[in-house]
Protein backbone atom coordinates (compact mmCIF):
# COMPACT_ATOMS: atom_id res chain seq x y z
CA UNK A 1 0.00 0.00 0.00
CA UNK A 2 1.37 3.39 -0.99
CA UNK A 3 1.75 5.79 1.94
CA UNK A 4 -0.72 8.69 1.71
CA UNK A 5 -1.70 11.71 3.78
CA UNK A 6 -4.70 11.84 6.09
CA UNK A 7 -6.27 14.37 3.72
CA UNK A 8 -6.03 11.82 0.90
CA UNK A 9 -7.53 9.05 3.03
CA UNK A 10 -10.49 11.23 3.92
CA UNK A 11 -11.04 12.43 0.35
CA UNK A 12 -10.84 8.95 -1.23
CA UNK A 13 -13.52 7.71 1.20
CA UNK A 14 -15.84 10.70 0.60
CA UNK A 15 -19.17 10.33 -1.23
CA UNK A 16 -17.68 11.97 -4.32
CA UNK A 17 -14.13 12.20 -5.54
CA UNK A 18 -12.29 13.91 -8.37
CA UNK A 19 -9.37 12.11 -9.95
CA UNK A 20 -6.94 13.64 -12.45
CA UNK A 21 -4.39 11.66 -14.49
CA UNK A 22 -0.95 12.49 -15.79
CA UNK A 23 1.82 10.65 -17.55
CA UNK A 24 5.44 11.76 -17.41
CA UNK A 25 7.44 11.05 -20.59
CA UNK A 26 11.22 10.97 -20.87
CA UNK A 27 11.87 11.83 -24.52
CA UNK A 28 15.38 10.39 -24.40
CA UNK A 29 17.02 7.45 -26.12
CA UNK A 30 17.05 4.57 -23.58
CA UNK A 31 19.87 2.88 -25.50
CA UNK A 32 22.20 5.83 -24.91
CA UNK A 33 23.83 4.91 -21.62
CA UNK A 34 26.62 6.30 -19.49
CA UNK A 35 29.10 3.93 -21.14
CA UNK A 36 28.44 5.58 -24.51
CA UNK A 37 29.45 9.05 -23.25
CA UNK A 38 32.81 10.38 -22.10
CA UNK A 39 32.65 13.20 -19.53
CA UNK A 40 35.59 15.60 -19.47
CA UNK A 41 35.97 18.33 -16.84
CA UNK A 42 38.15 19.39 -13.94
CA UNK A 43 36.46 17.97 -10.83
CA UNK A 44 37.24 17.15 -7.21
CA UNK A 45 38.07 13.69 -5.84
CA UNK A 46 34.57 13.07 -4.46
CA UNK A 47 32.98 13.45 -7.90
CA UNK A 48 31.31 10.54 -9.68
CA UNK A 49 31.50 11.46 -13.38
CA UNK A 50 30.06 8.10 -14.40
CA UNK A 51 26.71 9.23 -12.89
CA UNK A 52 26.33 12.34 -15.04
CA UNK A 53 24.71 10.56 -17.98
CA UNK A 54 23.34 7.41 -16.37
CA UNK A 55 19.63 6.64 -16.57
CA UNK A 56 18.96 5.79 -12.93
CA UNK A 57 16.81 7.80 -10.55
CA UNK A 58 19.34 7.93 -7.74
CA UNK A 59 18.49 10.82 -5.41
CA UNK A 60 20.90 13.71 -5.11
CA UNK A 61 21.96 14.28 -1.50
CA UNK A 62 23.53 17.41 -0.04
CA UNK A 63 26.76 16.64 1.75
CA UNK A 64 28.59 18.93 4.17
CA UNK A 65 31.46 20.89 2.65
CA UNK A 66 33.73 23.84 3.37
CA UNK A 67 32.15 26.00 0.67
CA UNK A 68 30.21 29.11 1.59
CA UNK A 69 27.24 28.05 3.74
CA UNK A 70 28.25 24.46 3.06
CA UNK A 71 28.00 23.19 6.62
CA UNK A 72 24.77 24.47 8.24
CA UNK A 73 24.10 22.99 11.66
CA UNK A 74 20.42 22.39 11.05
CA UNK A 75 20.51 18.72 10.03
CA UNK A 76 20.01 19.51 6.33
CA UNK A 77 23.39 18.05 5.24
CA UNK A 78 25.14 14.72 5.70
CA UNK A 79 28.81 13.94 6.27
CA UNK A 80 30.18 12.50 3.04
CA UNK A 81 30.66 8.74 2.96
CA UNK A 82 32.09 7.13 -0.18
CA UNK A 83 29.75 4.16 0.34
CA UNK A 84 26.62 6.34 0.14
CA UNK A 85 24.38 5.31 -2.75
CA UNK A 86 23.62 8.84 -3.88
CA UNK A 87 23.83 10.91 -7.04
CA UNK A 88 26.79 13.30 -6.87
CA UNK A 89 27.86 13.81 -10.49
CA UNK A 90 30.76 16.23 -10.83
CA UNK A 91 31.85 19.10 -8.55
CA UNK A 92 34.42 21.70 -9.54
CA UNK A 93 37.67 21.97 -7.63
CA UNK A 94 37.38 25.75 -7.34
CA UNK A 95 34.59 27.89 -5.88
CA UNK A 96 32.94 30.90 -7.48
CA UNK A 97 34.04 34.47 -6.65
CA UNK A 98 32.25 37.10 -4.56
CA UNK A 99 30.03 37.80 -7.56
CA UNK A 100 29.62 34.12 -8.42
CA UNK A 101 31.99 34.42 -11.39
CA UNK A 102 34.19 31.56 -12.60
CA UNK A 103 34.93 29.70 -15.81
CA UNK A 104 33.98 26.03 -15.85
CA UNK A 105 33.54 23.75 -18.86
CA UNK A 106 32.04 20.27 -19.09
CA UNK A 107 32.41 18.29 -22.33
CA UNK A 108 30.21 15.30 -23.14
CA UNK A 109 31.53 13.23 -26.05
CA UNK A 110 29.07 10.69 -27.49
CA UNK A 111 30.37 7.61 -29.30
CA UNK A 112 27.90 8.12 -32.18
CA UNK A 113 25.94 10.83 -33.95
CA UNK A 114 22.57 11.40 -32.29
CA UNK A 115 19.47 13.60 -32.47
CA UNK A 116 17.37 14.51 -29.46
CA UNK A 117 14.18 16.30 -28.45
CA UNK A 118 16.26 18.81 -26.47
CA UNK A 119 18.52 18.66 -23.45
CA UNK A 120 18.04 18.71 -19.67
CA UNK A 121 20.78 19.64 -17.19
CA UNK A 122 20.47 19.11 -13.44
CA UNK A 123 22.80 21.37 -11.47
CA UNK A 124 22.97 21.29 -7.65
CA UNK A 125 19.44 19.99 -7.02
CA UNK A 126 20.24 18.86 -3.48
CA UNK A 127 21.59 22.31 -2.54
CA UNK A 128 18.97 24.20 -4.60
CA UNK A 129 21.66 26.01 -6.53
CA UNK A 130 22.62 26.28 -10.17
CA UNK A 131 24.32 28.13 -12.98
CA UNK A 132 23.42 31.80 -13.46
CA UNK A 133 25.04 32.36 -16.87
CA UNK A 134 26.04 29.59 -19.26
CA UNK A 135 26.03 28.35 -22.86
CA UNK A 136 25.31 24.86 -24.20
CA UNK A 137 26.95 24.22 -27.57
CA UNK A 138 26.25 21.17 -29.74
CA UNK A 139 28.91 19.95 -32.19
CA UNK A 140 29.19 17.51 -35.04
CA UNK A 141 32.92 16.99 -35.18
CA UNK A 142 34.32 20.53 -35.12
CA UNK A 143 31.18 22.11 -36.56
CA UNK A 144 28.75 23.91 -34.24
CA UNK A 145 25.23 22.57 -34.84
CA UNK A 146 23.31 24.69 -32.33
CA UNK A 147 24.02 26.96 -29.37
CA UNK A 148 21.71 27.62 -26.41
CA UNK A 149 22.40 30.20 -23.73
CA UNK A 150 20.97 31.54 -20.50
CA UNK A 151 21.66 34.59 -18.34
CA UNK A 152 20.35 35.47 -14.87
CA UNK A 153 19.02 31.92 -14.66
CA UNK A 154 17.48 31.13 -11.28
CA UNK A 155 16.40 27.47 -11.44
CA UNK A 156 18.44 24.42 -10.46
CA UNK A 157 17.41 22.45 -13.58
CA UNK A 158 17.74 23.70 -17.15
CA UNK A 159 15.51 22.14 -19.82
CA UNK A 160 15.26 23.06 -23.48
CA UNK A 161 12.72 21.35 -25.74
CA UNK A 162 14.34 22.65 -28.93
CA UNK A 163 15.10 19.63 -31.17
CA UNK A 164 18.79 19.17 -31.95
CA UNK A 165 19.80 16.98 -34.88
CA UNK A 166 23.02 15.22 -35.81
CA UNK A 167 25.51 16.00 -33.05
CA UNK A 168 28.11 13.97 -31.18
CA UNK A 169 29.49 16.40 -28.60
CA UNK A 170 28.09 18.88 -26.08
CA UNK A 171 30.01 21.66 -24.34
CA UNK A 172 28.45 23.20 -21.21
CA UNK A 173 30.28 26.46 -20.50
CA UNK A 174 29.46 28.13 -17.17
CA UNK A 175 30.64 31.68 -16.49
CA UNK A 176 28.68 32.57 -13.34
CA UNK A 177 27.16 30.52 -10.49
CA UNK A 178 24.02 31.59 -8.66
CA UNK A 179 25.61 31.58 -5.20
CA UNK A 180 29.07 33.06 -4.44
CA UNK A 181 31.81 30.90 -2.92
CA UNK A 182 30.22 27.65 -4.02
CA UNK A 183 31.47 24.82 -6.21
CA UNK A 184 29.85 24.18 -9.57
CA UNK A 185 27.84 20.95 -9.55
CA UNK A 186 26.44 19.12 -12.55
CA UNK A 187 24.63 16.09 -11.20
CA UNK A 188 22.93 14.80 -14.33
CA UNK A 189 22.51 15.47 -18.05
CA UNK A 190 19.79 13.92 -20.22
CA UNK A 191 19.93 14.12 -24.00
CA UNK A 192 16.23 14.88 -24.26
CA UNK A 193 13.39 16.35 -22.24
CA UNK A 194 10.69 15.24 -19.83
CA UNK A 195 7.10 16.22 -20.48
CA UNK A 196 4.00 16.03 -18.33
CA UNK A 197 0.86 14.96 -20.19
CA UNK A 198 -2.20 15.31 -18.02
CA UNK A 199 -5.58 16.91 -17.61
CA UNK A 200 -7.62 16.93 -20.81
CA UNK A 201 -4.71 15.50 -22.82
CA UNK A 202 -5.04 12.09 -21.18
CA UNK A 203 -8.47 10.63 -21.99
CA UNK A 204 -8.25 7.19 -20.42
CA UNK A 205 -5.84 4.94 -18.61
CA UNK A 206 -6.06 1.26 -17.70
CA UNK A 207 -3.46 -0.27 -15.36
CA UNK A 208 -3.19 -4.04 -14.80
CA UNK A 209 -0.83 -5.59 -12.30
CA UNK A 210 -0.56 -8.95 -10.61
CA UNK A 211 1.83 -11.08 -8.62
CA UNK A 212 2.45 -14.74 -9.42
CA UNK A 213 2.93 -16.96 -6.40
CA UNK A 214 4.28 -20.43 -7.27
CA UNK A 215 3.73 -19.87 -11.00
CA UNK A 216 6.22 -20.84 -13.70
CA UNK A 217 6.09 -17.47 -15.48
CA UNK A 218 6.71 -13.95 -14.25
CA UNK A 219 3.83 -11.49 -14.35
CA UNK A 220 4.40 -8.30 -16.38
CA UNK A 221 2.33 -5.27 -15.36
CA UNK A 222 0.82 -3.31 -18.25
CA UNK A 223 -0.79 0.09 -18.74
CA UNK A 224 -2.78 1.28 -21.75
CA UNK A 225 -3.15 5.05 -22.13
CA UNK A 226 -5.13 7.04 -24.69
CA UNK A 227 -4.23 10.66 -25.45
CA UNK A 228 -6.04 13.49 -27.19
CA UNK A 229 -4.08 13.95 -30.45
CA UNK A 230 -5.97 16.54 -32.49
CA UNK A 231 -2.77 18.62 -32.80
CA UNK A 232 -0.96 15.68 -34.44
CA UNK A 233 1.72 15.59 -31.74
CA UNK A 234 1.95 11.80 -32.01
CA UNK A 235 1.14 11.50 -35.71
CA UNK A 236 4.33 10.11 -37.30
CA UNK A 237 3.54 11.91 -40.57
CA UNK A 238 2.92 15.38 -39.10
CA UNK A 239 5.62 18.03 -39.33
CA UNK A 240 5.41 18.92 -35.62
CA UNK A 241 5.28 15.27 -34.48
CA UNK A 242 7.31 13.98 -31.54
CA UNK A 243 6.94 10.45 -32.87
CA UNK A 244 10.50 10.38 -34.19
CA UNK A 245 11.71 10.46 -30.58
CA UNK A 246 9.48 7.57 -29.50
CA UNK A 247 10.99 4.13 -29.15
CA UNK A 248 10.62 1.08 -26.97
CA UNK A 249 11.96 1.39 -23.41
CA UNK A 250 11.48 5.15 -23.13
CA UNK A 251 10.89 5.76 -19.43
CA UNK A 252 7.33 6.67 -18.46
CA UNK A 253 5.77 7.37 -15.10
CA UNK A 254 1.95 7.24 -14.92
CA UNK A 255 0.19 8.84 -11.95
CA UNK A 256 -3.36 9.37 -10.76
CA UNK A 257 -4.05 12.37 -8.54
CA UNK A 258 -6.83 12.99 -6.07
CA UNK A 259 -8.14 16.54 -5.68
CA UNK A 260 -8.15 17.41 -1.96
CA UNK A 261 -10.56 19.82 -0.22
CA UNK A 262 -7.70 22.32 0.10
CA UNK A 263 -7.50 22.55 -3.69
CA UNK A 264 -4.18 20.70 -3.84
CA UNK A 265 -3.77 17.44 -5.78
CA UNK A 266 -2.06 14.42 -4.22
CA UNK A 267 -0.56 12.24 -6.95
CA UNK A 268 -0.05 8.51 -6.54
CA UNK A 269 2.53 6.69 -8.66
CA UNK A 270 1.22 3.71 -10.60
CA UNK A 271 4.78 2.59 -11.20
CA UNK A 272 7.83 3.11 -13.39
CA UNK A 273 7.20 1.74 -16.84
CA UNK A 274 8.89 1.36 -20.22
CA UNK A 275 7.18 2.28 -23.47
CA UNK A 276 6.21 -0.91 -25.30
CA UNK A 277 3.88 0.11 -28.16
CA UNK A 278 3.23 3.53 -29.70
CA UNK A 279 1.48 4.93 -32.80
CA UNK A 280 3.18 4.05 -36.07
CA UNK A 281 0.34 5.16 -38.33
CA UNK A 282 -1.83 8.24 -38.53
CA UNK A 283 -4.54 8.36 -35.86
CA UNK A 284 -7.12 11.05 -36.42
CA UNK A 285 -7.96 12.35 -32.94
CA UNK A 286 -6.38 10.02 -30.39
CA UNK A 287 -3.10 8.21 -29.84
CA UNK A 288 -2.78 5.01 -27.82
CA UNK A 289 0.27 3.77 -25.95
CA UNK A 290 1.09 0.51 -24.17
CA UNK A 291 3.52 0.59 -21.25
CA UNK A 292 5.05 -2.43 -19.55
CA UNK A 293 7.07 -3.09 -16.43
CA UNK A 294 10.88 -3.17 -16.82
CA UNK A 295 10.59 -6.92 -16.17
CA UNK A 296 9.41 -7.19 -19.78
CA UNK A 297 12.94 -6.50 -20.98
CA UNK A 298 14.73 -9.04 -18.77
CA UNK A 299 14.59 -11.27 -21.83
CA UNK A 300 18.23 -12.21 -22.26
CA UNK A 301 19.26 -15.85 -21.94
CA UNK A 302 20.66 -17.14 -18.66
CA UNK A 303 24.16 -18.63 -18.98
CA UNK A 304 25.23 -20.45 -15.79
CA UNK A 305 28.95 -20.19 -15.08
CA UNK A 306 29.16 -22.65 -12.18
CA UNK A 307 27.50 -25.87 -11.05
CA UNK A 308 27.99 -25.32 -7.32
CA UNK A 309 24.90 -24.32 -5.29
CA UNK A 310 24.73 -20.75 -4.02
CA UNK A 311 22.15 -18.78 -2.05
CA UNK A 312 18.98 -17.76 -3.85
CA UNK A 313 19.89 -14.15 -3.08
CA UNK A 314 23.32 -14.48 -4.71
CA UNK A 315 21.78 -16.15 -7.78
CA UNK A 316 19.25 -13.31 -8.08
CA UNK A 317 22.14 -10.82 -7.98
CA UNK A 318 23.77 -12.67 -10.89
CA UNK A 319 20.53 -12.58 -12.87
CA UNK A 320 20.13 -8.83 -12.27
CA UNK A 321 23.76 -8.23 -13.27
CA UNK A 322 23.26 -10.18 -16.51
CA UNK A 323 20.19 -8.02 -17.24
CA UNK A 324 22.08 -4.79 -16.52
CA UNK A 325 19.76 -3.94 -13.61
CA UNK A 326 21.17 -2.36 -10.45
CA UNK A 327 18.01 -1.02 -8.79
CA UNK A 328 16.64 -3.98 -6.84
CA UNK A 329 16.04 -5.21 -3.31
CA UNK A 330 16.15 -8.82 -2.11
CA UNK A 331 14.55 -9.98 1.15
CA UNK A 332 17.06 -11.41 3.63
CA UNK A 333 15.31 -14.80 3.55
CA UNK A 334 16.65 -15.43 0.04
CA UNK A 335 20.22 -15.56 1.35
CA UNK A 336 19.44 -18.46 3.69
CA UNK A 337 18.33 -20.89 0.95
CA UNK A 338 20.81 -22.78 -1.26
CA UNK A 339 19.80 -23.31 -4.90
CA UNK A 340 21.37 -24.70 -8.06
CA UNK A 341 23.09 -22.35 -10.47
CA UNK A 342 23.16 -24.93 -13.23
CA UNK A 343 20.01 -25.58 -15.29
CA UNK A 344 19.52 -27.36 -18.61
CA UNK A 345 17.96 -25.64 -21.60
CA UNK A 346 17.71 -21.97 -22.55
CA UNK A 347 15.75 -19.82 -20.10
CA UNK A 348 15.13 -16.08 -20.08
CA UNK A 349 16.42 -14.00 -17.20
CA UNK A 350 12.91 -13.03 -16.04
CA UNK A 351 11.98 -16.73 -15.87
CA UNK A 352 15.08 -17.38 -13.74
CA UNK A 353 13.95 -14.60 -11.41
CA UNK A 354 10.54 -16.25 -10.99
CA UNK A 355 12.17 -19.63 -10.37
CA UNK A 356 14.36 -18.05 -7.70
CA UNK A 357 11.27 -16.69 -5.93
CA UNK A 358 9.51 -20.07 -6.21
CA UNK A 359 12.50 -21.87 -4.67
CA UNK A 360 12.13 -19.68 -1.57
CA UNK A 361 8.32 -19.52 -1.47
CA UNK A 362 8.18 -15.85 -2.45
CA UNK A 363 7.28 -13.63 -5.38
CA UNK A 364 8.63 -10.87 -7.62
CA UNK A 365 7.23 -7.35 -7.36
CA UNK A 366 8.07 -3.81 -8.50
CA UNK A 367 7.87 -0.83 -6.15
CA UNK A 368 5.35 1.66 -7.53
CA UNK A 369 7.07 4.72 -6.07
CA UNK A 370 10.68 3.96 -6.98
CA UNK A 371 10.60 1.42 -9.82
CA UNK A 372 12.86 -0.86 -7.79
CA UNK A 373 12.46 -4.60 -8.49
CA UNK A 374 11.68 -6.51 -5.30
CA UNK A 375 12.16 -10.17 -4.43
CA UNK A 376 9.84 -10.73 -1.49
CA UNK A 377 9.00 -13.61 0.82
CA UNK A 378 5.35 -14.47 1.32
CA UNK A 379 4.34 -13.42 4.84
CA UNK A 380 0.64 -12.87 5.37
CA UNK A 381 0.56 -13.17 9.14
CA UNK A 382 1.14 -9.56 10.19
CA UNK A 383 0.32 -7.58 7.05
CA UNK A 384 -2.33 -4.86 7.60
CA UNK A 385 -5.47 -5.19 5.49
CA UNK A 386 -7.70 -2.65 3.80
CA UNK A 387 -11.44 -3.14 4.10
CA UNK A 388 -13.62 -3.56 1.01
CA UNK A 389 -17.23 -3.51 2.19
CA UNK A 390 -20.62 -2.33 0.97
CA UNK A 391 -19.59 1.32 1.42
CA UNK A 392 -17.11 1.25 -1.45
CA UNK A 393 -17.97 -1.80 -3.60
CA UNK A 394 -20.30 -1.55 -6.59
CA UNK A 395 -21.53 -5.15 -6.33
CA UNK A 396 -21.13 -8.21 -4.15
CA UNK A 397 -17.75 -9.98 -4.50
CA UNK A 398 -17.63 -12.78 -7.06
CA UNK A 399 -16.47 -15.86 -5.17
CA UNK A 400 -14.92 -19.00 -6.67
CA UNK A 401 -14.12 -22.14 -4.66
CA UNK A 402 -10.87 -23.57 -6.03
CA UNK A 403 -10.17 -27.29 -6.08
CA UNK A 404 -7.60 -28.72 -3.70
CA UNK A 405 -5.28 -31.34 -5.26
CA UNK A 406 -4.36 -34.71 -3.79
CA UNK A 407 -0.97 -33.26 -2.97
CA UNK A 408 2.03 -31.59 -4.54
CA UNK A 409 5.14 -32.99 -6.18
CA UNK A 410 8.40 -31.04 -6.11
CA UNK A 411 11.28 -32.33 -8.23
CA UNK A 412 14.78 -31.57 -7.01
CA UNK A 413 18.03 -31.79 -8.91
CA UNK A 414 21.53 -32.90 -7.99
CA UNK A 415 24.65 -32.65 -10.13
CA UNK A 416 27.21 -35.39 -10.84
CA UNK A 417 30.57 -34.86 -12.58
CA UNK A 418 32.20 -37.40 -14.91
CA UNK A 419 35.75 -38.37 -14.01
CA UNK A 420 37.32 -38.38 -17.47
CA UNK A 421 37.90 -35.44 -19.81
CA UNK A 422 35.94 -35.86 -23.05
CA UNK A 423 35.56 -34.03 -26.34
CA UNK A 424 32.47 -31.84 -26.08
CA UNK A 425 32.32 -30.50 -29.64
CA UNK A 426 34.45 -29.99 -32.73
CA UNK A 427 33.39 -27.21 -35.10
CA UNK A 428 34.86 -25.84 -38.33
CA UNK A 429 34.63 -22.09 -38.95
CA UNK A 430 35.83 -19.71 -41.67
CA UNK A 431 36.35 -16.31 -40.03
CA UNK A 432 38.11 -14.46 -42.90
CA UNK A 433 40.08 -12.47 -40.37
CA UNK A 434 38.85 -12.12 -36.81
CA UNK A 435 35.35 -13.23 -35.83
CA UNK A 436 33.37 -14.06 -32.70
CA UNK A 437 31.35 -17.28 -32.29
CA UNK A 438 28.93 -18.59 -29.66
CA UNK A 439 29.37 -22.37 -29.39
CA UNK A 440 27.00 -24.62 -27.45
CA UNK A 441 28.06 -28.00 -26.03
CA UNK A 442 27.13 -30.50 -23.33
CA UNK A 443 27.45 -28.91 -19.86
CA UNK A 444 30.93 -29.41 -18.44
CA UNK A 445 33.61 -28.09 -16.12
CA UNK A 446 37.36 -27.68 -16.63
CA UNK A 447 36.63 -26.64 -20.21
CA UNK A 448 39.55 -26.25 -22.60
CA UNK A 449 39.44 -24.65 -26.07
CA UNK A 450 41.93 -25.37 -28.86
CA UNK A 451 42.06 -23.87 -32.37
CA UNK A 452 43.74 -25.63 -35.29
CA UNK A 453 44.39 -23.60 -38.44
CA UNK A 454 44.10 -20.25 -36.69
CA UNK A 455 44.63 -18.53 -33.36
CA UNK A 456 42.39 -18.22 -30.32
CA UNK A 457 42.13 -14.48 -29.59
CA UNK A 458 39.84 -14.66 -26.54
CA UNK A 459 37.15 -16.78 -24.94
CA UNK A 460 34.46 -16.55 -22.26
CA UNK A 461 33.43 -19.95 -20.94
CA UNK A 462 30.13 -20.87 -19.31
CA UNK A 463 28.86 -24.30 -18.31
CA UNK A 464 27.19 -25.11 -21.65
CA UNK A 465 28.28 -22.28 -23.97
CA UNK A 466 31.43 -20.41 -24.85
CA UNK A 467 32.03 -17.11 -26.63
CA UNK A 468 35.10 -17.69 -28.77
CA UNK A 469 37.00 -15.14 -30.90
CA UNK A 470 39.13 -16.75 -33.61
CA UNK A 471 41.55 -15.20 -36.10
CA UNK A 472 42.33 -16.99 -39.36
CA UNK A 473 42.64 -16.33 -43.07
CA UNK A 474 40.91 -19.59 -43.98
CA UNK A 475 39.14 -22.44 -42.25
CA UNK A 476 39.88 -23.14 -38.60
CA UNK A 477 38.82 -26.04 -36.38
CA UNK A 478 37.66 -25.35 -32.82
CA UNK A 479 37.84 -28.27 -30.37
CA UNK A 480 36.31 -27.98 -26.91
CA UNK A 481 36.95 -30.56 -24.18
CA UNK A 482 35.95 -30.88 -20.53
CA UNK A 483 34.44 -33.06 -17.80
CA UNK A 484 30.72 -33.48 -18.43
CA UNK A 485 28.03 -32.70 -15.90
CA UNK A 486 25.01 -34.91 -15.40
CA UNK A 487 21.79 -33.66 -13.83
CA UNK A 488 19.95 -36.22 -11.66
CA UNK A 489 16.27 -35.72 -10.86
CA UNK A 490 14.26 -36.99 -7.89
CA UNK A 491 10.79 -36.03 -6.65
CA UNK A 492 9.51 -35.16 -3.19
CA UNK A 493 5.81 -35.97 -2.78
CA UNK A 494 3.57 -34.25 -0.28
CA UNK A 495 0.12 -35.78 0.22
CA UNK A 496 -3.05 -33.91 1.04
CA UNK A 497 -3.92 -34.97 4.59
CA UNK A 498 -7.63 -34.74 3.68
CA UNK A 499 -8.21 -38.09 1.98
CA UNK A 500 -11.57 -36.90 0.64
CA UNK A 501 -9.74 -34.81 -1.95
CA UNK A 502 -7.37 -37.57 -3.07
CA UNK A 503 -9.29 -38.30 -6.24
CA UNK A 504 -7.76 -35.13 -7.73
CA UNK A 505 -4.39 -35.09 -9.47
CA UNK A 506 -1.36 -33.69 -7.63
CA UNK A 507 0.06 -30.30 -8.55
CA UNK A 508 3.65 -30.37 -9.84
CA UNK A 509 6.05 -27.44 -9.45
CA UNK A 510 9.10 -28.25 -11.55
CA UNK A 511 12.01 -25.94 -10.69
CA UNK A 512 15.58 -26.90 -11.57
CA UNK A 513 16.93 -24.54 -8.93
CA UNK A 514 15.72 -26.73 -6.04
CA UNK A 515 18.89 -28.55 -5.03
CA UNK A 516 17.96 -31.11 -2.36
CA UNK A 517 15.16 -33.04 -0.69
CA UNK A 518 15.10 -30.79 2.39
CA UNK A 519 14.34 -27.66 0.38
CA UNK A 520 11.90 -29.60 -1.79
CA UNK A 521 9.97 -30.50 1.37
CA UNK A 522 9.94 -26.86 2.53
CA UNK A 523 8.67 -25.68 -0.86
CA UNK A 524 6.06 -28.46 -0.97
CA UNK A 525 4.61 -27.45 2.38
CA UNK A 526 4.56 -23.75 1.44
CA UNK A 527 3.01 -24.54 -1.94
CA UNK A 528 0.26 -26.71 -0.45
CA UNK A 529 -0.46 -24.04 2.17
CA UNK A 530 -0.91 -21.55 -0.69
CA UNK A 531 -3.17 -23.93 -2.62
CA UNK A 532 -5.22 -24.36 0.56
CA UNK A 533 -6.31 -20.74 0.21
CA UNK A 534 -9.18 -21.94 -1.93
CA UNK A 535 -11.33 -18.81 -2.14
CA UNK A 536 -10.73 -16.53 -5.13
CA UNK A 537 -12.71 -13.32 -4.69
CA UNK A 538 -13.14 -10.66 -7.37
CA UNK A 539 -14.24 -7.29 -6.03
CA UNK A 540 -15.47 -4.41 -8.20
CA UNK A 541 -15.34 -1.11 -6.38
CA UNK A 542 -14.99 2.65 -6.78
CA UNK A 543 -11.22 2.45 -6.50
CA UNK A 544 -8.19 3.72 -4.60
CA UNK A 545 -4.97 4.05 -6.58
CA UNK A 546 -2.84 3.66 -3.43
CA UNK A 547 -3.92 -0.01 -3.22
CA UNK A 548 -1.86 -2.48 -5.22
CA UNK A 549 -1.21 -6.17 -5.86
CA UNK A 550 0.65 -7.66 -2.91
CA UNK A 551 -1.44 -5.77 -0.32
CA UNK A 552 -3.85 -7.51 2.02
CA UNK A 553 -7.58 -6.86 1.78
CA UNK A 554 -10.56 -7.87 3.89
CA UNK A 555 -14.05 -8.51 2.57
CA UNK A 556 -17.06 -9.83 4.52
CA UNK A 557 -16.09 -13.36 3.47
CA UNK A 558 -12.55 -13.14 4.85
CA UNK A 559 -9.05 -11.71 4.54
CA UNK A 560 -6.72 -12.41 1.63
CA UNK A 561 -3.77 -11.35 -0.50
CA UNK A 562 -4.46 -9.15 -3.53
CA UNK A 563 -3.04 -11.15 -6.45
CA UNK A 564 -4.29 -8.90 -9.25
CA UNK A 565 -5.47 -5.34 -9.50
CA UNK A 566 -6.93 -3.39 -12.40
CA UNK A 567 -7.50 0.37 -12.21
CA UNK A 568 -9.44 2.18 -14.92
CA UNK A 569 -9.61 5.94 -15.39
CA UNK A 570 -12.00 7.08 -18.12
CA UNK A 571 -12.89 10.75 -18.66
CA UNK A 572 -12.82 11.61 -14.97
CA UNK A 573 -14.29 8.37 -13.61
CA UNK A 574 -12.29 5.85 -11.56
CA UNK A 575 -13.10 2.18 -11.07
CA UNK A 576 -11.13 -0.78 -9.83
CA UNK A 577 -11.32 -4.57 -10.00
CA UNK A 578 -9.36 -6.42 -7.33
CA UNK A 579 -8.85 -10.17 -7.06
CA UNK A 580 -7.70 -11.68 -3.80
CA UNK A 581 -6.84 -15.16 -2.61
CA UNK A 582 -8.26 -16.10 0.78
CA UNK A 583 -8.80 -19.13 2.99
CA UNK A 584 -7.09 -21.05 5.72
Amino acid sequence: MVTTTQAYQAAIAADTERVVPRLLFDFADPNLKAGNITVTASFDTDSRPEQVCDLSDLPAIRFASFEGRGFPLDGSVRIFDASDDARIGICSEDVSSDGGNLTYNVTLQVDRTISSAGITIWFDTAGHDGADSFVVAFYNGDKVVKTLSASNYEAEVYASAQPIDNYDRVLIGITRWQTPHRKVKVTRVMFGTSEDFGGDKLISLNAKEQINVFESNLSISEITAKFENSDGRFNPFAGNSQSRYLRQRIKMRPQLGLLLPSGATEYIDLGYYDLYQYPTSSEEDTASFVLRSPLQYMSGTYHPDSYEPISAGALAEKVFAAAGISDYEIDAGYYGVLVNQYVTGDHQLNVMLQWTANAVGGYVDVDKCTGKILLKTLDLSSAPAITLDDDNTTERPGLTQLSLPSGVEIPYYTIAIETDVAELIKETVAPNGREEYWITYDPAIEVSIAVNGGSLVSSSVFLATAKVTVESTGEAEITITGRKLKQNKAVYKYENPNKADNDLSPEILDNQLIADRTQAQVVAELYFAWLSKRVSAQVKWRGDMSIRAGDMAEIPEGKGLIVSNEITYDNGYLSQTTTLRAGE
